[in-house]
């Protein structure tokens, strides 16, 4: 497969340095593309352990193992190699404080991912303009974050080589991965850089040579050179990548576009009509819903009222009190008589009938009979007004009218009435018996 980037590294000693302790790769994974660089520390000895051994490690990490997640490919493998380092410093006393700095691009397809841990730096050159996209792990850069100096006090800061973060001084390592990955578009630059860059060269100058017409490899070239030009204070190692032309990943909607078409149509037939039963079976569903609620609620009324009737019992004609009695199959006038306790004659005169043992099931039978209530518990009239008879409207009672049926000068009205006391239940006028 072509490549979509073309890139140039070159490292240096420095002026003022015996040994050179960076050290940088590129390499093929299963996770992507990687650029690496590390900027060891810890003498000549340890730095250029530290910096080649964490590369080696990175290297042998990605390599070996496919992960899902770039970013967790990163953060792991950084991890990894921090152990690898911090072992060996520990089971070998000449590289004991042995550490190194590290910054890693990973490119896979059209996403740039990056992490990094101290001072090295990753640069996004994007429509002639520099982006720092890393944060240096250091003394200075906590000094300016708290706003005690400025980027520029920061370069000539005499701490300004002290590291917050490394890896290898400890067996465990806080490594900084992107938040997010960063989409590649045509012409975009990265650099790639230790602090021996940086400590010379200004963001302009930095700008000025990536944003020139010449090739990867002479821009790392003119960058190291002028960084040894004003200085060359450190080891100095640089990478540019620069992406001349971009494949973007192939559009497959207007393949799947292309198969789903002859099945847009029945599958829209399809949804509505799916709609539409889902909706009528709802629809019937909450109408049987409310038809069964209506249902045990009349059952439910029915029951509590033949509980309340069935506990009442006539003990004599009462003119005031008006009973509807619905002939059963199989009654007879005496029969009913003889659960009201009138007489028949009285019957045959309040309805207009002519006297006979068996009448038409379902003829309504007026009966003028005052009806009595044993209470079943100690009771008030208040409460039993409440529970039994204020609810049901089949029952025309009211408080007042139970008051003054039942008021005799020796019963208290106010109390609690025994269990076993009769009460007179007085206009109760419309029951179906």
């Amino acid at each position: 497969m072509e490549k979509t980037f073309v890139f140039g590294s070159h490292t240096d000693v420095g002026l003022q340095r015996e040994k050179n302790e960076d050290y940088f790769s590129y390499f093929e994974s299963a996770n992507g593309e990687v650029f690496v660089i590390c900027d060891g520390m810890g003498g000549h000895v340890g730095g250029a352990t530290a910096s080649r051994l964490a590369i080696d490690s990175i290297r042998e990490h990605l390599q070996g193992k496919y992960f899902e997640e770039p970013k967790e490919a990163l953060a792991q493998s950084l991890q990894f190699a921090n152990q690898q380092i911090f072992d060996q410093a520990q089971s070998n006393p000449t590289l004991s404080g042995m550490g190194t700095t590290c910054v890693i691009l990973l490119v896979r397809d059209t996403q740039a991912y990056y992490a990094h841990v101290g001072d090295s730096r990753l640069y996004l050159w994007h429509k002639e303009t520099l982006q720092l996209l890393t944060k240096d792990h250091s003394v200075v850069q906590q000094l300016v974050d708290q706003g005690t100096i400025t980027p520029e006090e920061a370069r000539s800061h005499p701490n300004r080589n002290e590291l917050s973060r490394a890896m290898g001084v400890a067996a465990v390592v806080e490594v900084e991965v992107s938040p997010s990955p960063y989409t590649i578009q045509k012409d975009d630059k990265f650099l790639l850089c230790s602090d021996g860059l940086t400590a010379h060269l200004t963001d302009v100058a930095l700008q000025q040579v990536l944003g020139s017409q010449d090739n990867p490899q002479e821009k790392a070239l003119q960058l190291v050179a002028q960084a040894n030009q004003q200085g060359g204070t450190d080891n100095i190692t640089v990478q540019v990548i620069d992406f001349r032309h971009i494949v973007p990943p192939p559009n497959t909607s207007r393949k799947a576009w292309k198969k789903l078409k002859p099945w847009l149509f029945p599958l829209v037939i399809i949804a509505i009509l799916a709609t539409v039963f889902i909706a009528q079976y709802l629809r019937e569903q909450r109408i049987q819903a409310e038809i069964d609620q209506r249902i045990a609620d009349s059952l439910a009324i029915v029951a509590t009222e033949k509980r309340i009737t069935d506990s009442l019992t006539s003990v004599d004609k009462h003119p005031d009190t008006l009973i509807i009695h619905r002939i059963k199959k199989g009654e007879s006038l005496a029969r009913i008589g003889k659960r009201y306790n009138v007489a028949i004659d009285s019957l045959v005169d309040w309805n207009g009938i002519d006297e006979v043992e068996k009448i038409a099931v379902g003829i309504p039978l007026k009966i003028k009979a005052k009806m009595v209530y044993t209470l079943e518990k100690p009771q008030t009239l208040e409460a039993l007004y409440e529970e039994r008879f204020k609810r049901w409207e089949n029952f025309d009672v009211t408080l007042k009218s139970l008051r003054r049926a039942n008021s005799t000068p020796t019963d208290s009205l106010v109390g609690v009435l025994p269990k076993g006391k009769k009460i007179i239940i007085p206009d109760l006028r419309v029951i179906y018996m």
